[in-house]
């Protein structure tokens, strides 16, 4: 993880993790080496035609790609709440599986934060300088799709979601299980000791 805060027309970085503990330098040099390999690779694209096509087809339907998914989403939902010869369980499992889809379909849109905290962070708007950790979240933002997008596939995938409910459910059974055992044993042990020391007492007298 990296934090970077604008200074002026500069920019200071701050190294967490296992690095910083080998050696700062260290740090600088791998980052350094990364933005150089990013930055020749984006100057190397216009060299190539074919790597501009494939760069604008990645690109530019992206936004309309987006908006294709919200408006085929609405006309299923439409015709999901039609007429339609389908049971309730086919019609419910229905809308969560394109709810999900359409959540990531949009989950990308996150990646828009790093641009807009920069932004925010480097021309010093309201509260930029208040925020606790803002400048953190440039790299963070970019881990929330990875994080995001499995937990949403698990929770609206109905096998996934079973699967992991019973790994959890056997987890905490196990727990307790162990939790109620261990006490039953010491129960026994704690009452095996009490008539022990009451024999011996009513043998002294």
């Amino acid at each position: 993880m990296v934090r970077v805060i604008p200074i002026g027309h500069g920019l200071v970085y701050q190294f967490h993790g296992l690095c910083h503990k080998i050696s700062p330098q260290l740090c600088m040099d791998v980052h350094a080496i990364t933005a150089h390999c990013t930055t020749y690779n984006n100057l190397l694209m216009p060299l190539s035609f074919w790597t501009i096509a494939i760069f604008l087809w990645l690109c530019v339907p992206v936004f309309p790609a987006y908006c294709i998914s919200l408006y085929f989403r609405c006309r299923i939902m439409r015709k999901l709440r039609g007429n339609l010869c389908l049971s309730s369980g086919t019609i419910k499992a229905q809308r969560n599986l394109v709810k999900a889809l359409t959540i990531q379909a949009i989950l990308p849109l996150c990646m828009m934060g790093q641009a807009t905290i920069y932004l925010w962070r480097q021309f010093q708007l309201p509260y930029a300088n208040y925020a606790p950790y803002f400048e953190e979240w440039v790299f963070l933002s970019l881990a929330m799709v990875s994080l995001v997008s499995p937990c949403i596939t698990i929770y609206y995938v109905l096998p996934y979601r079973k699967r992991v409910t019973s790994i959890f459910n056997a987890f905490y059974y196990q727990r307790g299980k162990f939790r109620i055992g261990g006490g039953d044993i010491l129960t026994a042990t704690a009452d095996a000791s009490y008539r022990i020391s009451t024999h011996r007492t009513r043998s002294y007298f």
